[in-house]
């Protein structure tokens, strides 16, 4: 049986790099990455960032697409946190 482990460093930024991920929502939207990277069978070294973009420090299994991982997360985060209603 092989073995693979793929690490992977990815940043994404808000819509215009606006400053918009304020500390009250750092750890709301952190932990919306957190469980969708989880669920997806992901392992996550690191989550961090600052008001204008994001760093995510992950494992993803070679079964996913990188790019359909990294959607996915970016989709269910920034959804979770526009229906929150903590940014306008």
């Amino acid at each position: 049986m092989a073995y693979t482990k793929l690490y992977y460093h990815a940043i994404w930024s808000t819509k215009h790099r606006e400053p918009t991920i304020l500390p009250i929502i750092e750890y709301k939207l952190h932990s919306y990455i957190a469980k969708k990277a989880i669920n997806l069978s992901g392992i996550i070294y690191a989550i961090n960032g600052i008001d204008d973009h994001v760093h995510l420090a992950v494992s993803i299994p070679p079964s996913i697409a990188i790019s359909k991982f990294i959607g996915q997360i970016k989709a269910v985060s920034s959804t979770k946190l526009n229906q929150s209603g903590l940014i306008d």
